[in-house]
Protein backbone atom coordinates (compact mmCIF):
# COMPACT_ATOMS: atom_id res chain seq x y z
CA UNK A 1 0.00 0.00 0.00
CA UNK A 2 1.16 3.02 -0.94
CA UNK A 3 -0.08 5.77 1.40
CA UNK A 4 1.17 8.25 4.12
CA UNK A 5 -0.23 8.23 7.74
CA UNK A 6 -0.31 11.15 9.41
CA UNK A 7 -1.09 12.69 13.23
CA UNK A 8 -3.44 15.63 13.30
CA UNK A 9 -4.37 17.76 16.24
CA UNK A 10 -6.57 20.64 16.07
CA UNK A 11 -4.94 22.87 18.72
CA UNK A 12 -6.64 25.81 20.54
CA UNK A 13 -3.92 28.01 20.08
CA UNK A 14 -2.24 27.70 16.83
CA UNK A 15 -5.32 25.83 14.92
CA UNK A 16 -5.07 22.79 12.80
CA UNK A 17 -1.38 21.52 12.83
CA UNK A 18 0.09 18.25 12.04
CA UNK A 19 1.76 16.47 14.75
CA UNK A 20 3.92 13.65 13.12
CA UNK A 21 3.76 12.12 9.69
CA UNK A 22 5.28 8.67 8.15
CA UNK A 23 5.87 8.21 4.67
CA UNK A 24 6.85 5.20 2.72
CA UNK A 25 9.80 4.47 -0.11
CA UNK A 26 10.21 2.16 -2.76
CA UNK A 27 13.57 1.31 -4.35
CA UNK A 28 15.00 -1.98 -5.92
CA UNK A 29 18.68 -1.28 -4.71
CA UNK A 30 19.64 -1.03 -0.69
CA UNK A 31 19.86 3.04 0.38
CA UNK A 32 23.37 3.69 2.18
CA UNK A 33 21.95 4.04 5.85
CA UNK A 34 22.27 7.24 7.23
CA UNK A 35 25.47 8.39 8.67
CA UNK A 36 23.75 9.37 11.97
CA UNK A 37 20.76 7.89 13.43
CA UNK A 38 17.50 10.03 11.83
CA UNK A 39 20.10 12.74 11.03
CA UNK A 40 19.25 12.25 7.27
CA UNK A 41 16.55 11.89 4.80
CA UNK A 42 16.63 8.86 2.24
CA UNK A 43 18.39 9.58 -0.93
CA UNK A 44 17.44 6.85 -3.30
CA UNK A 45 13.86 5.75 -2.00
CA UNK A 46 10.93 7.16 -4.16
CA UNK A 47 8.55 8.84 -1.97
CA UNK A 48 4.59 8.81 -2.66
CA UNK A 49 3.34 11.89 -3.90
CA UNK A 50 -0.21 13.09 -4.54
CA UNK A 51 -0.14 13.35 -8.57
CA UNK A 52 -1.90 11.84 -10.99
CA UNK A 53 -1.80 10.93 -15.23
CA UNK A 54 -3.79 9.87 -17.25
CA UNK A 55 -3.36 6.45 -18.72
CA UNK A 56 -4.22 5.01 -22.19
CA UNK A 57 -7.07 3.72 -21.12
CA UNK A 58 -8.47 7.30 -19.86
CA UNK A 59 -7.97 6.10 -15.69
CA UNK A 60 -5.47 8.36 -13.39
CA UNK A 61 -2.86 6.46 -11.56
CA UNK A 62 -0.48 7.85 -9.21
CA UNK A 63 3.14 8.84 -10.76
CA UNK A 64 6.13 9.31 -9.05
CA UNK A 65 9.50 11.16 -10.10
CA UNK A 66 12.79 9.49 -8.86
CA UNK A 67 14.60 12.49 -10.41
CA UNK A 68 12.91 14.83 -8.39
CA UNK A 69 14.48 14.82 -4.53
CA UNK A 70 13.99 17.29 -0.99
CA UNK A 71 16.64 19.78 -1.26
CA UNK A 72 17.78 18.73 2.22
CA UNK A 73 17.93 15.08 1.39
CA UNK A 74 21.98 13.91 1.81
CA UNK A 75 22.87 16.35 3.85
CA UNK A 76 25.56 15.46 6.43
CA UNK A 77 26.20 17.14 10.15
CA UNK A 78 29.35 18.77 7.95
CA UNK A 79 26.83 20.43 5.76
CA UNK A 80 24.43 21.79 8.50
CA UNK A 81 27.57 22.92 10.75
CA UNK A 82 28.92 24.76 7.26
CA UNK A 83 25.92 26.91 6.33
CA UNK A 84 25.45 27.53 9.84
CA UNK A 85 28.79 29.10 10.10
CA UNK A 86 27.85 30.57 6.65
CA UNK A 87 25.43 33.24 7.83
CA UNK A 88 27.28 33.55 11.65
CA UNK A 89 30.52 34.03 11.09
CA UNK A 90 31.74 30.69 13.45
CA UNK A 91 34.20 28.53 12.75
CA UNK A 92 33.15 25.45 10.92
CA UNK A 93 33.76 23.55 14.28
CA UNK A 94 31.56 25.56 16.67
CA UNK A 95 28.20 24.29 17.39
CA UNK A 96 25.78 26.26 16.20
CA UNK A 97 23.55 28.82 18.01
CA UNK A 98 20.88 26.74 19.87
CA UNK A 99 17.58 27.36 17.94
CA UNK A 100 13.89 28.71 19.35
CA UNK A 101 10.87 26.91 18.98
CA UNK A 102 8.71 28.83 16.82
CA UNK A 103 5.90 30.41 18.44
CA UNK A 104 3.29 28.80 16.04
CA UNK A 105 3.36 25.75 18.04
CA UNK A 106 3.32 24.20 21.40
CA UNK A 107 3.86 21.23 23.29
CA UNK A 108 0.62 20.01 22.27
CA UNK A 109 0.41 20.33 18.59
CA UNK A 110 4.43 19.20 18.07
CA UNK A 111 6.26 16.15 17.91
CA UNK A 112 9.03 15.85 20.40
CA UNK A 113 12.03 14.14 18.04
CA UNK A 114 14.83 13.16 20.39
CA UNK A 115 18.45 15.35 19.71
CA UNK A 116 21.88 13.97 18.39
CA UNK A 117 25.13 14.41 19.26
CA UNK A 118 27.05 15.36 16.26
CA UNK A 119 31.12 14.95 16.78
CA UNK A 120 33.25 17.31 14.71
CA UNK A 121 36.82 16.43 12.97
CA UNK A 122 38.36 18.46 15.93
CA UNK A 123 36.49 16.17 18.20
CA UNK A 124 34.27 18.43 20.09
CA UNK A 125 30.71 17.23 19.87
CA UNK A 126 27.37 19.32 19.92
CA UNK A 127 23.50 18.38 19.82
CA UNK A 128 20.66 19.14 17.14
CA UNK A 129 17.20 17.67 17.00
CA UNK A 130 16.90 14.69 14.73
CA UNK A 131 14.89 15.67 11.15
CA UNK A 132 13.28 12.56 11.80
CA UNK A 133 13.15 8.60 12.38
CA UNK A 134 14.22 6.25 9.29
CA UNK A 135 13.56 2.26 9.55
CA UNK A 136 13.07 -0.53 6.81
CA UNK A 137 10.70 -3.23 6.22
CA UNK A 138 11.40 -6.29 8.20
CA UNK A 139 9.45 -8.20 5.58
CA UNK A 140 10.06 -6.36 2.39
CA UNK A 141 13.88 -5.16 1.67
CA UNK A 142 12.87 -2.99 -0.63
CA UNK A 143 10.41 -0.79 1.43
CA UNK A 144 11.63 2.18 3.81
CA UNK A 145 10.08 4.50 5.95
CA UNK A 146 10.83 7.82 7.39
CA UNK A 147 8.64 9.95 9.55
CA UNK A 148 8.80 13.74 10.39
CA UNK A 149 7.11 16.60 11.71
CA UNK A 150 6.50 17.31 7.73
CA UNK A 151 7.10 16.16 4.74
CA UNK A 152 10.18 17.52 2.64
CA UNK A 153 8.51 17.18 -0.65
CA UNK A 154 6.77 20.75 -1.39
CA UNK A 155 3.85 19.01 -3.43
CA UNK A 156 3.14 15.95 -0.73
CA UNK A 157 3.38 18.81 2.25
CA UNK A 158 0.58 20.84 0.55
CA UNK A 159 -1.51 18.05 0.15
CA UNK A 160 -0.94 16.81 4.17
CA UNK A 161 -2.02 20.03 5.00
CA UNK A 162 -4.75 20.32 2.84
CA UNK A 163 -6.12 17.63 4.03
CA UNK A 164 -5.45 18.88 7.64
CA UNK A 165 -7.49 22.03 7.07
CA UNK A 166 -10.61 20.15 5.70
CA UNK A 167 -10.49 17.39 8.38
CA UNK A 168 -10.63 20.37 11.08
CA UNK A 169 -13.34 22.10 9.21
CA UNK A 170 -15.36 19.43 9.16
CA UNK A 171 -14.89 18.93 13.09
CA UNK A 172 -15.71 22.41 13.69
CA UNK A 173 -18.80 22.36 11.88
CA UNK A 174 -20.48 19.46 14.10
CA UNK A 175 -18.71 20.95 17.01
CA UNK A 176 -22.12 20.76 19.14
CA UNK A 177 -23.56 17.60 17.79
CA UNK A 178 -22.47 14.56 19.20
CA UNK A 179 -20.66 11.40 17.68
CA UNK A 180 -17.56 13.40 16.79
CA UNK A 181 -15.38 10.36 17.22
CA UNK A 182 -14.63 7.93 14.53
CA UNK A 183 -13.60 7.01 10.47
CA UNK A 184 -14.77 9.23 7.49
CA UNK A 185 -13.35 9.51 3.85
CA UNK A 186 -12.49 12.37 1.87
CA UNK A 187 -10.80 13.87 -0.81
CA UNK A 188 -10.17 14.56 -4.74
CA UNK A 189 -8.26 13.71 -7.42
CA UNK A 190 -6.04 16.41 -6.82
CA UNK A 191 -4.85 16.34 -3.08
CA UNK A 192 -5.58 12.65 -2.69
CA UNK A 193 -8.02 10.72 -0.46
CA UNK A 194 -7.91 10.60 2.74
CA UNK A 195 -9.36 7.93 5.46
CA UNK A 196 -9.39 9.77 8.81
CA UNK A 197 -10.32 8.49 12.36
CA UNK A 198 -10.82 11.19 14.86
CA UNK A 199 -10.22 10.19 18.52
CA UNK A 200 -10.39 12.41 22.10
CA UNK A 201 -7.79 12.45 24.99
CA UNK A 202 -8.94 13.86 28.18
CA UNK A 203 -7.05 16.76 29.57
CA UNK A 204 -8.57 18.85 32.53
CA UNK A 205 -6.28 22.14 31.01
CA UNK A 206 -8.33 22.10 27.79
CA UNK A 207 -11.33 23.46 26.56
CA UNK A 208 -14.35 20.61 27.45
CA UNK A 209 -11.49 18.80 29.49
CA UNK A 210 -10.66 17.05 25.91
CA UNK A 211 -8.02 17.45 23.32
CA UNK A 212 -9.02 15.85 19.48
CA UNK A 213 -6.45 14.07 17.50
CA UNK A 214 -6.98 12.52 14.03
CA UNK A 215 -5.41 9.73 12.43
CA UNK A 216 -5.22 10.05 8.48
CA UNK A 217 -4.06 7.60 5.59
CA UNK A 218 -3.45 9.91 2.73
CA UNK A 219 -3.42 7.82 -1.00
CA UNK A 220 -4.69 8.60 -4.28
CA UNK A 221 -6.60 5.52 -4.89
CA UNK A 222 -9.56 5.93 -4.00
CA UNK A 223 -10.74 2.44 -4.35
CA UNK A 224 -8.18 0.70 -2.64
CA UNK A 225 -8.88 3.47 0.47
CA UNK A 226 -12.39 2.58 0.73
CA UNK A 227 -11.69 -1.36 0.18
CA UNK A 228 -9.39 -1.29 3.13
CA UNK A 229 -12.25 0.49 5.35
CA UNK A 230 -12.80 -2.40 7.41
CA UNK A 231 -9.02 -3.50 7.96
CA UNK A 232 -7.83 0.04 8.96
CA UNK A 233 -11.00 0.64 11.09
CA UNK A 234 -11.74 -2.07 12.78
Amino acid sequence: MNALCALLHFCENHGPRTVFCTQAFHTKAHPSPPSTPSSTSPCSPTPFRPTTRPNSNGSSSSYHNPHVQSSTAGTSPKDIDASSTKYQGRSPAAPPAPQVMATSSCPACTAQIPFITITNPDGSEWTQEAKGFYTSDGEDENVHYFGSRNPDDPQLYAAVRHACVRRWESFLSIEFCPGRDGPVIFGDDKNGYVLSYMFKLRDSQARGENRFYSFIILMTDRVYLVSCWQFLVG
